[in-house]
């Protein structure tokens, strides 16, 4: 007789009942084994991703440490260069009276295609309303100052015969102490655009005559014009009413072009120049660094150095006297009457004349 209690036949055998239980049990006791063993395999992987992304990463953060160590160096080397500079630019001490020989000139700067401009800009100068100089303006600041043509190649024969004819039939020369012609010998390589303005300015300033005999010179190029007369008067007592040096001393941009930002408050190119050795000093470091426009260079190159263009900003000296106008139409008379202390218009298109 077989117990209650007993759940297996005599064979062995369990009931329906046990068999069911027994089967879930397994294979529940299956599905938490393959689990563990997946939730297992899934770890492992995240542990070998996880190494080989942080091999990666400090992979990156050497190569990244090593750019940074290169930029650094560098700008030390940047900054040791412009603190050389800075450490060689010095107030020079001149006196600024005249000592029995012109302390100024003005330079005329062009090329050959600008010939026919240069004649224009000649006879302009004969015309009483723009004349060098003014009889009935008093000036206790007018003394010798000489008229330089400067070139941008070789001496050229016929140039110097076009442009002595063109003086003498003006009469030019009565209003200067001497007229002389300078080449600065540009290459074809030098004279490419825009690089030939720039290797012509900075040519200049490396001549010993100008920096040896002139104190200051006006740079004037053919489409800077006069719109009074008495200019050079005027850039006499700019330069030598001062009761201190200065380096450049010039007009801003007045035009309707819209500049970049960090070009918008430079000097304009036709200005008075110092040929003090300390500026002479800031050129030459300008040369090694930029290289597009001579009066833009300057600007550019000085606000990589906040701490030199502190040190130099009171030697650029901001005036009214010319206006940039590239690129731009202007009215001549409005400007003249607006702008009382305007002597000069470079560039752009007088739309009087239209």
């Amino acid at each position: 007789m077989r117990s209650q209690y007993n759940t297996h036949d005599e064979e062995g055998f369990c009931c329906p009942e046990c068999t069911c239980s027994e089967q879930i049990r397994r294979q529940l006791i299956y599905g938490v084994v393959v689990a563990f063993v997946i939730s297992l395999v899934i770890t492992l992987q995240i542990i070998i991703a996880s190494s080989q992304d942080a091999w990666l990463r400090v992979d990156e953060a050497k190569l990244w440490l090593a750019k940074i160590e290169k930029q650094q160096q560098a700008t030390q080397a940047l900054v040791d260069k412009q603190l050389a500079i800075r450490d060689s630019i010095r107030t020079p001490v001149r006196s600024l009276k005249p000592q029995g020989r012109p302390m100024m000139t003005v330079v005329v700067p062009f090329v050959r295609k600008q010939m026919k401009q240069m004649l224009q800009f000649l006879d302009r100068w004969a015309l009483p309303q723009y004349a060098p100089l003014n009889d009935t303006l008093v000036t206790s600041m007018r003394h010798p100052i000489d008229l330089i043509f400067y070139f941008n190649r070789q001496r050229d024969f016929a140039i110097e015969e076009q442009i002595n004819t063109n003086l003498k039939k003006n009469n030019i020369a009565k209003y200067f102490s001497a007229i002389k012609f300078m080449y600065a010998g540009l290459s074809d390589a030098e004279d490419l655009y825009p690089y030939g303005p720039t290797n012509m300015f900075y040519k200049l300033m490396d001549n010993p005559i100008v920096r040896e005999n002139y104190y200051y010179f006006f740079y004037m190029e053919p489409d800077c014009l006069p719109i009074r007369p008495g200019w050079l008067d005027i850039i006499q007592e700019l330069t030598f009413t001062r009761s201190t040096p200065f380096w450049i001393q010039g007009g801003i941009y007045y035009g309707s072009v819209t500049l970049q930002e960090k070009d918008r408050f430079h000097i304009n190119g036709n200005a008075i120049y110092s040929t003090a050795d300390d500026y002479h000093e800031l050129l030459r470091a300008v040369m090694k660094h930029v290289l597009l426009a001579y009066d833009i260079d300057i600007m550019n190159f000085l606000l990589t150095d906040i701490q030199l263009l502190r040190r130099v900003w009171h030697q650029f000296v901001y005036s009214d006297f010319i206006a940039n106008m590239f690129r731009s139409s202007y009215s001549e008379k409005k400007m003249r009457d607006e702008m009382p202390n305007l002597y000069f218009i470079h560039g752009g298109t007088n739309i009087d004349e239209n």
